[in-house]
């Protein structure tokens, strides 16, 4: 616990709150000691409306994205207070109106979902902001002077801090790639352990990986970024590049170990060495990410090169037992995976070096490329190409709309003080995808009971106001520090520091405190009822596209992998790019299954289907990941006539599949494939031949040459049946899905 704690604290999350935290706070505490209350709250608003859009990013987008943020919330709070006289037949529909716009502001990801948040929440202040006697030009001029101070502080700051921040992201990127590779070890290690849940956590591993690297890529590969103009800060750009490398390794990483059962038999227990080697590798890396996280020293030791000798010894005492040519089958597959511990275990070292300062300084100048940066394209025609019923975001707008003017109803029908209560909730919890918004329904209901319960025992128990100030401030940054970690606590925290700041302010707190638990009871029943009701978007209505875009993406990754195979050239920038899009691709794959799964049972067909294609995109992906991993480690031949024929023929599957998803016909595919295997193994059994045939002439020293051609041969038809049979399981399952 209190290793979680340290760690918490020592976030990026944690910071950020702590900087809104004092700026909420001061004109605050300004605003009682003065007995200026208004004027203290309308600063605060204006700090919030700055804060919503200071997300991950680059500090320049996180500053333009908080000035945007400003001036939205600036622009729909002047909206609400022109309205106010109009009668209610022009200003509900006005207010809806403003509420529609800033939710499709939604379209442009998560930041313009964020600065459209302004918007909303401008609306709900409005109606707390028009009751207090200054005038709305006063107001307006408090609201910016808190938002521009807001981004003041918020920029130099975060100036002072992106290092650390990205420090951070790294770390985290390190966790979760040792995660991966331990919940990868379990899998493919130990048949116990395998079971559907961890597979699909792996799967929520594998989402949250390619988000880390889409921000770390945001940060270090931009063009406009000033931050690779150090050795400190060039180091941290070469272990995010090396990271990537060993997140492909990882994903690779996928032996058959049934095979190896079938072939080593009683000696099975010699593949430990490898098990060992594997687990130490994630623990190394795991303890590197605390290391910097906590910017202490770090080294691997000794036990990581003892483990990889024990691996390679095991396949001398394997030959020696079974004796040649009867041991040569599970030697070379006892190969292939020190090849793997190998290439992993140097990577390691390779990483172990940057952050020790031990390559030269010419070995220290990355070079940066933005086209690795995913852009975000905020041009009004995304807007306008949005503005259909078929567009997610248009929907949600239209839900959160009607979510809206309900809870303006409901609220005016019970007590229009605390209307806004009602709807800020419901602007809260709505989500585009109802799994989401269940989750945070649920969260919201659970931590507002906790701070109501907490507030009740507080003000039982004390009578001052000092207590209640300091807890008030502690609950905000408590709160706002938990916001994007867990809902329920960052829910109970606000609403303990919401609750108090009442009851600093009005005399009858204990009805306060109750009817904050009623009406947000209220907005909960109303989201989930527009959630489920209201043109509601399943995530069954949209899986297939995921899937459609996976395959596409996995069949570029194949289509590039055969070309670094045949042409031998090293993997430049436009390889990697599209390495880049196929894990992103079916991480969102991914991600959108997990949406699946939180949605309610009668709206999930073929699960178990479309579960199984996720789970067979996933082993295709790592399937050319070995692939390629393999080919850009190892001196190779020249590709065979079989062998394109058998490649074409998978990557035809792959199309028909696709071709399936976009309800086109589909191509001829004559299955050509065994007489190219028959081919294929006939040069493998002329190489363990000629290899027998050097044996018993008394060269018992096996060639480097003939060492690289048999291991070539027999990872390389491997990998070929492998795939071939992947394909042909991806094209039956995409056609049961129809």
């Amino acid at each position: 616990m209190p290793k979680k704690i340290n760690k918490h604290i020592n976030s990026f999350d944690f910071f950020r709150a702590s900087i809104v935290s004092i700026l909420l706070v001061l004109p605050i505490y300004w605003g009682f000691s003065t007995d200026n209350y208004s004027a203290g709250m309308s600063v605060v608003v204006g700090v919030m409306f700055a804060y919503f859009s200071n997300i991950e990013g680059t500090n320049r987008n996180r500053i333009i994205g908080m000035f945007y943020s400003l001036s939205l919330g600036l622009i729909v709070l002047s909206g609400f207070f022109l309205s106010v006289n109009f009668p209610d037949y022009i200003r509900i529909p006005t207010l809806a109106l403003l509420v529609f716009a800033s939710s499709m502001l939604s379209v442009f990801g998560f930041r313009g979902s964020m600065i459209g948040f302004a918007g909303l929440f401008a609306v709900v202040m409005g109606f707390m902001l028009h009751k207090y006697s200054l005038p709305a030009l006063e107001i307006l001029k408090l609201v910016s002077l808190g938002g521009i101070v807001c981004i003041l502080v918020s920029a130099l700051s975060q100036f002072i801090f992106q290092k650390r921040h990205i420090q951070l992201l790294l770390a985290e990127c390190m966790e979760l790639t040792a995660n991966y590779l331990k919940m990868s070890d379990d899998i493919k290690w130990n048949a116990t352990t395998n079971t559907p849940d961890l597979q699909y956590r792996l799967l929520k591993t594998q989402s949250a990986i390619n988000e880390n690297h889409e921000l770390l890529r945001s940060m270090l590969m931009s063009e406009k970024s000033t931050l690779i103009s150090s050795s400190e800060n060039r180091k941290l750009y070469l272990l995010f590049i090396e990271m990537i490398d060993l997140y492909e390794m990882a994903i690779a990483w996928n032996p058959d170990f049934e095979a190896f059962e079938e072939e080593l038999g009683k000696f099975t227990n010699l593949l430990l060495p490898y098990q060992k080697t594997s687990e130490l590798v994630s623990e190394h890396l795991m303890k590197l990410s605390e290391a910097l996280r906590s910017n202490a020293s770090f080294s691997l030791d000794s036990s990581l090169d003892e483990a990889l000798s024990e691996a390679e010894k095991s396949i001398k005492v394997y030959v020696d037992a079974v004796k040649l040519p009867r041991a040569r089958e599970g030697a070379l597959m006892m190969r292939n995976l020190l090849d793997h511990e190998q290439r992993e275990l140097e990577k390691l070292k390779l990483i172990d070096n940057i952050y020790n300062n031990l390559l030269q300084e010419s070995q220290l100048v990355p070079r940066r490329n933005s086209q690795f940066i995913t852009t975000q394209n905020y041009s009004w025609n995304t807007i306008k190409i949005n503005l259909n019923t078929e567009s997610v975001i248009f929907r949600h707008s239209i839900r959160l709309t009607t979510a809206f003017l309900l809870s303006f109803l409901f609220g005016h029908a019970l007590n229009p003080d605390y209307a806004n209560w009602i709807i800020v909730t419901t602007m809260v919890i709505l989500r585009p995808n109802y799994g989401l918004t269940k989750s945070r329904a649920k969260s919201r209901m659970a931590g507002t009971i906790l701070g109501m319960i907490f507030t009740l025992a507080l003000v039982y128990l004390f009578n001052n106001n000092i207590v209640y100030g300091t807890t008030a401030a502690i609950s905000l940054l408590v709160g706002f520090s938990f916001i994007n970690k867990n809902y329920k606590i960052a829910s109970a925290g606000i609403t303990i520091s919401i609750l108090l700041l009442y009851v600093l302010n009005e005399n009858d707190s204990i009805e306060i405190i109750l009817n904050r638990g009623l009406y947000t009871f209220i907005g909960v029943l109303i989201s989930l009822f527009a959630m489920y009701f209201i043109w509601p978007v399943w995530e069954k209505e949209n899986i297939k596209d995921a899937i459609k875009k996976a395959l596409i993406a996995n069949l570029n990754y194949l289509k590039a992998v055969n070309n670094l195979y045949r042409t031998k050239q090293e993997a430049d920038t436009a390889y990697r790019l599209i390495r880049k899009d196929a894990f992103i691709k079916n991480g969102n794959l991914n991600g959108a299954f997990q949406r699946l799964q939180e949605e309610p049972k009668s709206k999930k067909n073929q699960v178990s289907n479309i579960y199984a294609a996720v789970l067979l995109n996933h082993s295709f992906l790592s399937g050319i990941a070995a692939y390629s991993a393999y080919i850009q480690s190892h001196k190779t031949t020249n590709t065979s006539e079989s062998f394109e024929t058998i490649m074409d023929y998978i990557c035809i599957n792959l199309q028909n599949a696709i071709a399936i998803l976009k309800g086109k016909s589909l191509a001829k595919n004559p299955d050509k494939c065994f007489e190219a295997f028959d081919v294929l193994d006939k040069k493998y059994a002329e190489l363990n031949l000629k290899r027998n045939q050097e044996i018993e002439s008394g060269i018992l020293t096996m060639s480097t040459e003939m060492r690289s051609k048999l291991q070539e041969a027999k990872v390389i038809i491997e990998q070929l049946k492998w795939l071939k049979n992947l394909s042909e399981n991806v094209l039956g399952a995409v056609e049961v899905l129809g």
